[in-house]
């Protein structure tokens, strides 16, 4: 998920871990990515 959006406090509130983070997009477009997971 882009990390400047309204959907990253959203899943904020889920308490989510980053898994990873992303320089670029998935278009290869230079937009920071979180990529997160749920805590176990």
């Amino acid at each position: 998920m882009n990390k400047m959006t309204k959907a990253a406090n959203f899943y904020k509130k889920l308490d989510p871990e980053t898994v990873s983070r992303s320089a670029v997009d998935a278009t290869g477009k230079p937009y920071p990515v979180l990529h997160m997971g749920l805590a176990k």
